[in-house]
């Protein structure tokens, strides 16, 4: 590539359950919805969805961020004014995990997590959640790959609550699993 050559990738940026209606998570059956919710916020999902598709099938790359508070925090009130105050929200370990690909509302199809560490925190239940859910309407994700990971240990030496990963699926297709490794350098196995 030359120095006029453009670079693209998509950045979905907080997109998370406390977000999310309270109704949502009660029409889903789900935990964490409402803690600061955005009206509306579940439609805006599987158009992020299909985005984060059409990026990964043109090979662009695609990242995510995640919001989390540690539990005692000075912008946190039980009045916020929602200019430098906030209702307490996604405290610890990002409400659920480090990295999660859940699919509530749409399948996932596409996403690449590479060269990434998944701090322990034992907030979270799992350090990441791969995309697979029995319960959704949509419970397969395709085209997962997680590639060159690290995954910290932690005080349990499980990274969060219960482990690693839960939800991924090697056998879908275009799923990969690569070279995912402990901070000590131990072999991190998919769930499934």
């Amino acid at each position: 590539m030359n120095e006029h050559t453009r670079h693209i990738a998509l950045g979905v940026i907080d997109v998370q359950p406390g977000f999310m209606p309270a109704e949502e998570g009660l029409r889903l059956g789900l935990p964490g919805f409402g803690e600061l919710p955005v009206p509306g916020g579940q439609e805006i999902v599987p158009k992020m969805n299909r985005l984060m598709a059409a990026f990964a099938a043109a090979g662009h790359p695609i990242f995510t961020t995640q919001d989390f508070h540690p539990r005692e925090t000075a912008h946190f009130s039980e009045t916020p004014d929602y200019e430098t105050t906030w209702p307490v929200h996604c405290v610890g370990g990002g409400c659920t995990g480090d990295l999660n690909l859940i699919p509530n509302f749409a399948s996932i199809n596409g996403a690449l997590i590479e060269h990434n560490l998944f701090g322990a925190s034992q907030d979270g239940s799992y350090c990441t959640y791969g995309g697979e859910k029995s319960t959704s309407s949509t419970p397969h994700s395709y085209n997962v790959v997680y590639k060159d990971n690290i995954f910290q240990r932690g005080a349990n030496n499980q990274c969060a609550t219960y482990g690693p990963v839960t939800g991924f699926e090697i056998s879908n297709s275009g799923n990969q699993w690569t070279n995912n490794k402990w901070d000590d350098g131990g072999t991190v196995n998919p769930e499934n």
